[in-house]
C-alpha cells in the first residue's frame, strides 16, 4: 500500500480512486474469497504467535469481522500476520521493469530468492524496528510508521539499501506505507458501508493504541510464498541491533 491510497480511503473503498484499476484483493483471492496461487518472494518481519502484539491483532481482527459485510472481505489466518519491509518480486512483476535487475524472469521463486540472498550476504541490517499504529484502514489494514522520526529514518534507509543491493525499485518506493494486512477487499463498498466501517475502525484504532502504543518488529526475513496464507523463511537478513 502507498500513501496515495491511505489519503484517499473513501475513494479507494468505493472503487473510485483514479489510476488504481485493480480490485482490492489484487487477484490474490477470487471474488468469493477463495485463496489463489499467487507466488513470489519478499522481506518481512513476522509477528510471533506468542506475543502480546499478535494476541492484540487477533482480537482486533475478530472485532472487525463482526462489523464489515462478510461478502466484501477475505480475512487472513492469524498465523500469517507480518509487516512487509520490502517487496521483492511476485507473479505480477514478472516480465516488467520491476523484476530484480540482471535476474531472468522465472516462476522458480525459490531460485530467485537464493540469488537475492547472495546479494545480501555480508551486509548488516537492523534487527529491531520501532513503530506505531497511525490508522486502521478500510477494516483490513493496520497502517504503521516509525515510532519517532529517527525510527522512520531507519526504516526508509533500510528500504533504500535493500533496493540498491537487490536491484529492485517500484514506483511507490518512496511513498510506501508500512502496514500489517488483516485481510483483503473483495468488492467495492457502498457509501453506507464505508461510513460504518470508518467510524468503527477509528474506535478500534483508539482502543488498540491504548493497549499497544509501541509496536516492535524484529528479525526481518527473506521469504518465499505461494499465496497470502503462509510465508516460508529462507534467511534472516539482520545481523546487528
Amino acid at each position: 500500500m502507498d500513501k496515495v491510497i491511505q489519503f484517499n480511503e473513501k475513494f479507494f473503498l468505493k472503487g473510485e480512486l483514479q489510476s488504481y484499476p485493480l480490485t482490492g484483493s489484487e487477484d490474490k483471492f477470487t471474488p468469493k474469497g477463495k485463496i489463489r496461487f499467487w507466488p513470489g518472494c519478499t522481506i518481512i518481519c513476522k509477528i510471533s504467535l506468542n506475543s502480546k502484539l499478535h494476541q492484540a491483532i487477533t482480537v482486533l481482527q475478530s472485532q472487525i469481522m463482526k462489523i464489515v459485510p462478510s461478502d466484501a472481505y477475505a480475512f487472513l489466518p492469524p498465523s500469517s500476520f507480518h509487516m512487509t519491509l520490502f517487496d521483492c518480486c511476485n507473479v505480477s512483476t514478472m516480465n516488467t521493469s520491476f523484476w530484480p535487475k540482471d535476474i531472468s524472469s522465472t516462476d522458480d521463486y525459490g531460485n530467485v530468492t537464493n540469488l537475492l540472498k547472495k546479494r545480501l550476504n555480508g551486509n548488516n541490517f537492523s534487527n529491531i524496528f520501532n513503530l506505531k499504529l497511525t490508522k486502521l484502514f478500510g477494516g483490513f489494514s493496520l497502517l504503521l510508521e516509525g515510532f519517532t522520526h529517527e525510527d522512520e529514518r531507519l526504516l526508509r534507509e533500510t528500504r533504500d539499501k535493500l533496493s540498491n543491493l537487490l536491484g529492485i525499485k517500484f514506483p511507490t518506493h518512496d511513498t510506501y506505507n508500512f502496514h500489517i494486512s488483516l485481510g483483503y477487499l473483495l468488492r467495492w463498498l457502498s457509501e453506507n458501508e464505508i461510513q460504518i466501517i470508518i467510524k468503527e475502525s477509528h474506535r478500534l484504532f483508539e482502543e488498540f493504541n491504548e493497549k499497544i502504543p509501541l509496536i516492535v518488529m524484529k528479525s526481518p526475513e527473506l521469504c518465499t510464498f505461494e499465496n497470502m496464507h503462509a510465508f516460508i523463511s529462507l534467511n534472516k537478513i539482520s545481523s546487528s541491533n
